[in-house]
């Protein structure tokens, strides 16, 4: 969601200055499409050309007034920037942001020749409470008088732009950088480039196949249905899908999902332990499920693992279902519900199975349970399906299933871990080989985080009480 920035002139001293700098802002805005309004008194409303949206108060106005006019303009325009150019506006935006409580950053524009004095109530105001402090610094020819000001008081969060009286080339594209990076997260921008964010994602589900038979609609189907879910879920869902080496690679539909897609350039046999690491890299939250391609999700199942706690050292299974005979079933032996961050701590799945089918599942839960972790079940309202709708000839893979390579193996790790304790049992060979981005898209979303503030003064005790 994009805010828009509210740039102010209501006080203070050398106002033509500064309302001709808000002009400049305005042609900015309007050539870079950057939502803006003008909060700027009415003797200085025509510094700020057409079409910009403004506000006007009268010159006399009391603070009273003010605030109740910015007040009505916040729920007119919930802005998350406002940008100021003097002292006394700014006062004024941090007594309304007191009274109101409401969140917004602030920016405060400083001219060269500006007078500061340095002070503890000076610091606490331009350093603390004030997100960005920017500094135009002219021509160079304004060097001297920016030395001086930044002598008489160190200014933190410094953000210096040249070139202010054309505001054009650098100047203007640090203008419009300034405002992106502070007012949209997902952005594409000269000097930024392209960003995106996904910190709203709550769970990532981790797939992965390898397709050497005819059709990939075992996997093409099944994210179709997905995209059907409801919007709440897919929002705050993000899919990693790891092609593990395919000999079958078709063109990929574009599907309006939260997703990465992965391709291993090698053909490992049964690499599923380096796709499933692979997978948790690309996590963009810490919740994550790890399951094969022939099991669903309903929507309900993944509505609860997005609201449910974070999962700390418990490693959940999955109640299934089988749409066959319509059965209820125990938890698959490789589908996980756990932590992304207790994942990679105990260094994910162990790749010396890769090559050879079986036991990386028992070993990689084993490891991890010697190491804290609980397994337990996920709650039993919520379960996922066992596929019916993949043809096995067509639409899957023809891997051979022979656990003997692999039992020698699991029994060495099972004796290392057993004679030689926690940092044995596991050779940590982690993503032992290449891989391609083939794709990576993000939904569009409408949603804005709740507002926690009490949360980050809480660390103290999540210090005390650690993981769960």
């Amino acid at each position: 969601m994009t805010h828009p920035i509210l740039c102010a002139l209501l006080r203070g001293a050398a106002p033509d200055r500064s309302a001709a700098l808000c002009g400049r802002i305005a042609v900015l805005a309007a050539e870079a499409a950057l939502p803006a309004h003008f909060l700027i008194r009415n003797d200085l409303a025509d510094a700020v050309p057409a079409p910009a949206a403004r506000t006007t108060v009268a010159a006399t106005a009391g603070t009273a007034e003010l605030l109740r006019t910015i007040g009505a303009l916040y729920q007119q325009t919930p802005f998350r920037v406002v940008h100021v150019h003097n002292d006394d506006d700014l006062r004024l935006f941090l007594l309304w942001r007191l009274l109101t409580r409401q969140p917004f950053m602030i920016v405060r524009t400083w001219f060269p020749d500006d007078a500061v004095q340095p002070g503890r109530l000076n610091n606490l105001i331009y350093n603390r409470l004030t997100a960005v402090n920017l500094l135009l610094a002219g021509t160079s020819g304004d060097d001297g008088a920016v030395i001086a000001l930044l002598d008489r008081f160190r200014l933190k969060n410094l953000f210096t732009v040249r070139d202010d009286r054309q505001l054009a080339n650098g100047g203007a594209a640090m203008f419009e950088h300034c405002y992106r990076s502070m007012t949209q997260p997902s952005r594409q921008q000269a000097i930024s480039g392209v960003k995106n964010d996904w910190s709203h994602i709550a769970l990532t589900y981790i797939t992965h196949y390898y397709l050497n038979q005819g059709s990939p609609n075992a996997v093409f189907n099944l994210l179709k249905r997905y995209e059907q879910c409801d919007r709440a879920v897919l929002d705050r869902l993000h899919f990693v899908i790891v092609d593990d080496g395919s000999p079958l690679q078709p063109e990929i539909p574009e599907l309006n999902l939260n997703i990465t897609w992965l391709r291993v350039n090698e053909d490992i046999r049964w690499n599923q332990s380096g796709a499933r690491n692979l997978g948790a890299v690309y996590a963009k939250s810490d919740k994550i499920l790890l399951t094969d391609l022939d099991h669903e999700f309903p929507e309900e199942t993944l509505r609860a693992m997005i609201e449910a706690p974070e999962c700390g050292r418990s490693i959940y299974k999955i109640y299934r279902i089988d749409q066959h005979s319509g059965k209820s079933r125990k938890g698959h032996a490789n589908t996980f519900f756990l932590s992304r961050a207790r994942f990679m701590r105990f260094w994910g799945y162990d790749e010396e199975f890769s090559g050879h089918y079986g036991a990386e599942d028992y070993r990689f839960v084993k490891f991890q349970k010697a190491h804290g972790c609980r397994q337990r079940y996920f709650n039993s309202r919520y379960r996922c399906h066992i596929r019916a709708d993949i043809d096995r000839k067509r639409e899957y893979h023809s891997l051979s299933r022979d656990l003997s390579c692999n039992t020698p193996v699991d029994a060495r790790k099972k004796f290392e871990l057993d004679t030689f304790g926690p940092a044995a049992g596991h050779s940590r060979t982690f993503l032992d080989f290449t891989w391609t981005t083939v794709r990576e898209h993000r939904r569009e979303i409408s949603t804005e985080p709740a507002v926690n503030r009490g949360w980050k003064r809480r660390w103290l005790w999540r210090w005390l009480v650690g993981e769960r």
